[in-house]
């Protein structure tokens, strides 16, 4: 027996809809500045919290720093790479 659904996909429309999804921080100028100036001061194996946005949530994620590709504008913590888009607040 398997159980009549009468509203297909019902179900997980109100699930998707359960789901907050926040909004990127918009950046003053300043702490542009204070990301830039933070970018400039990492170095490979430095201990950081970064505060960033991705998937419509705002994630924080603590660890080594692995790689800092400036060219390619990213950060990889531990297996994490990290956008500098999505940065939000760098913390050495």
């Amino acid at each position: 027996f398997t159980p009549f659904s009468a509203l297909k996909g019902f179900e997980e429309l109100i699930r998707e809809q359960e789901n907050i999804y926040e909004e990127m921080p918009v950046l003053s100028d300043d702490q542009y500045e204070d990301l830039n100036y933070a970018v400039s001061r990492i170095r490979i194996g430095d201990d950081i919290t970064v505060k960033y946005f991705r998937d419509y949530h705002i994630r924080t994620v603590f660890g080594a720093v692995a790689k800092l590709e400036l060219q390619k504008k990213e950060i990889w913590i531990d297996r994490k790479r990290i956008t500098f888009e999505e940065l939000i607040e760098i913390t050495l």
